[in-house]
């Protein structure tokens, strides 16, 4: 559209516009229903506050009503060649960012400090800042969610992670790993606040793509494991191939360990004098671990 002159949304407030829909699109259908008006809404506040061509304190009308319009024809039903090639971009961004999510949670529960979590972000928390972020949290839901994943995993642990692996769009994947990182920590405390902490190195084809650390005791330790930078790793059937990547571990450690994540036990390679562990084995069950011994 052309307004005074000037075509609107100039490039930076296009560019904005997608990024905004990237990291705010729904991950289930019911989510679509308000999606136009809370887009239209943060746009409306991003531009007043980046105070190009509007501002609070002089609010550019025809500007603004310019943007609502170019969101409200950008997400038209009958838009459907730019949908169809945004929903392409958008599941492959959803897929990494929830292994990325997923990742930060862990860091976050087993890094040195306290970890902090906000009220709502139990699931995947895609809402905007203020206003979006006021509403209310339906605490019921995620009771309900713990409440199922617990009698699920009592009945078959493989069974019910596989579940949440294939369903990860609902995000009780992440509610599932809050809950269990949180319980080992609880449990473990000496691991958390008196541990000593030791980077891991890696090697192999894609050892740039893995991070790890570890946290010991006299009496226990634990090895917190996450992939980084995934989309350099190939992958074929949502598995990835991590080649002969392996995780270096100290030389005195014990020979089995116990993923927290999906309670498998992994036993240490040793080769040439030097401990280790695959990759692929970290990363079977889930894109992350947490190991115990």
């Amino acid at each position: 559209m052309n307004i005074a002159g000037q075509v609107t949304p100039d490039s930076n407030e296009e560019y904005f516009f997608y990024q905004t829909l990237l990291g705010v699109w729904p991950l289930e259908e019911n989510g679509h229903a308000t999606l136009l008006q809370r887009v239209q809404e943060h746009w409306i506040k991003a531009t007043r506050e980046a105070m190009v061509h509007t501002r609070w304190t002089r609010p550019n009308q025809p500007h603004e009503d310019a943007l609502q319009t170019f969101a409200a024809r950008v997400l038209a039903k009958d838009n459907g060649e730019f949908l169809e090639d945004f929903h392409g971009l958008q599941e492959k961004v959803a897929y990494f960012g929830m292994i990325n999510g997923l990742s930060q949670v862990l860091l976050k529960v087993t890094s040195p400090g306290v970890a902090d979590f906000y009220q709502g972000s139990e699931l995947w928390d895609l809402r905007l800042v203020d206003p979006d972020n006021r509403g209310p949290i339906d605490f019921a839901k995620r009771a309900s969610a713990l409440k199922g994943i617990s009698a699920a995993e009592s009945a078959s642990e493989d069974h019910a992670l596989r579940d949440l692996v294939t369903h990860w769009q609902d995000g009780r994947i992440k509610l599932y790993l809050t809950w269990k990182a949180l319980s080992f920590r609880r449990a473990h405390p000496d691991l958390f606040v008196n541990a000593e902490c030791l980077p891991l190195a890696s090697v192999g084809c894609h050892a740039g793509n893995v991070v790890a650390f570890l946290r010991r005791t006299q009496a226990a330790s634990v090895v917190v494991a996450i992939p980084r930078w995934l989309t350099q790793v190939p992958r074929s059937n949502q598995r990835f191939d991590w080649c002969d990547t392996r995780l270096h571990l100290p030389a005195n450690c014990k020979s089995e360990w116990k993923n927290v994540l999906s309670s498998r036990s992994l036993t240490i390679q040793n080769r040439n004098g030097e401990s280790s562990i695959m990759a692929s084995d970290l990363f079977l069950d889930l894109p992350l671990a947490l190991l115990h011994c």
